[in-house]
């Protein structure tokens, strides 16, 4: 068992200093090991979400840390994992690439698109404080689409700050899955073995051991959000300790891998109370837009600071009818959509079925697809226009 400590070298101005930031800024690596298999903490608990592609966000009875911040709710979707805070995200609808495609803090157990009838999905609390037990509870729960079932645990350790990813049984599935835990900064974090974004892989009685540590660095973050201002991006951030602090960098990406620099801004200077800082991007893309916080140190050195997600979708979506279809599906073009792009619909498991190349011209439209072939399951449609790319949605037929 790993667990997170602080080394007793750093400076005594530094550890004070931390005891009053609400978010703590670190350097981070996480670490795995196998554990004992004893078996299921819960066999029942407060229901969370059900049904297919869906989330909610619940309190937790003590404060964890996660890759040096401290959480006190968790979100949990129907899809085999949780966000650490707050997050609109179902995480439909296979495992991503642990660091680099998660850009908020994650832990799966194992990350797929799975369908939780009523009762299969539930959470609560083992254990006597200071060593509680938050756990999530997956029971039975079935693949979409499949016959394949998970039954499994996330659980998270008061003080000691472990997560267990406790599996009962796991028979397969199809399409890719990931199991592990990431910062969500697109750079930290572990997969258990080989499961990252990895085909299908089977699992009987397992306990795995995870733990992130962290190193305080010069700078750490009082706030930093990321708001709608009519069509524009409002980016802001209260830093909490600077030294050494050069200057901040604010970028955009749309898939969470690929980041476009927006705007840097000079540090205000070492201090021990932080100043307040903000950027506003005009022109984010339709969407989601990804915000990554960086800072740099005058020695060149990077540490990233965190990602949030803003979403412009009103009028930039894509819609399709009927859904679920049959012989064919009329796929709604936002008004948006300007220049050389093309619409692309794939499968469960990633193959595309069909890519129609078009120009569009700023207008709404209507592209009516013969899906009399098209065998029953579940297809995605993702549509891309002069660089734009739309948030895709999942059709079932």
């Amino acid at each position: 068992m790993f667990t997170n400590t602080y080394h007793n070298s750093y400076k005594m101005k530094k550890l004070l200093l931390s005891l009053f930031l609400v978010t703590g800024v670190a350097s981070v690596y996480a670490q795995s090991s196998s554990c004992t298999y004893s078996g299921m903490l819960l066999s029942s608990g407060t229901a969370g979400p059900t049904g297919d592609d869906n989330i909610s966000t619940v309190s937790m009875p003590f404060t964890f840390n996660f890759y040096g911040t401290a959480y006190t709710s968790a979100t949990l979707s129907t899809n085999g994992f949780i966000w650490m805070g707050t997050s609109s995200d179902a995480g439909c609808c296979s495992g991503r690439v642990i660091p680099s495609g998660y850009s908020e803090p994650f832990i799966g157990l194992t990350q797929l698109d799975w369908f939780v009838d009523p009762g299969e999905l539930f959470y609560g609390t083992v254990g006597t404080s200071p060593n509680r037990i938050f756990v999530v509870h997956y029971e039975n729960v079935q693949e979409l689409g499949g016959s394949d079932v998970i039954t499994g645990e996330i659980q998270l350790y008061e003080t000691t700050n472990e997560i267990r990813l406790v599996v009962a049984s796991l028979t397969g599935f199809g399409g890719t899955g990931t199991m592990g835990i990431a910062a969500g900064d697109g750079v930290n974090g572990t997969a258990v073995g080989t499961r990252n974004a990895s085909s299908s892989y089977s699992i009987t009685t397992e306990c795995n051991s995870l733990s992130s540590s962290s190193t305080v660095l010069p700078v750490s973050l009082i706030s930093y959000n990321v708001s709608r201002n009519g069509s524009a991006a409002l980016i802001n951030w209260r830093s909490g300790v600077e030294e050494n602090n050069d200057q901040f960098l604010v970028e955009r990406s749309s898939d969470g891998k690929n980041y476009t620099t927006l705007a840097t801004l000079k540090s205000k200077g070492n201090t021990t109370f932080g100043y307040d800082y903000s950027y506003t991007d005009a022109k984010p893309s339709a969407g989601k837009n990804m915000y990554r916080l960086s800072q740099v140190d005058f020695d060149k050195k990077r540490t990233y600071l965190g990602v949030k997600t803003l979403s412009f979708e009103e009028g930039n979506a894509i819609s399709a009818q009927p859904n679920p279809f049959s012989d064919q599906l009329n796929i709604q073009l936002p008004a948006t959509l300007q220049g050389s792009g093309g619409i692309s619909v794939s499968n469960l498991y990633g193959r595309e079925i069909i890519n129609v190349s078009r120009t569009f011209d700023g207008k709404e439209g209507i592209c009516t697809l013969d899906t009399r072939d098209w065998p029953a399951g579940v297809y995605f449609i993702s549509i891309t226009s002069d660089g734009q790319h739309l948030e895709p949605i999942k059709v079932i037929k």
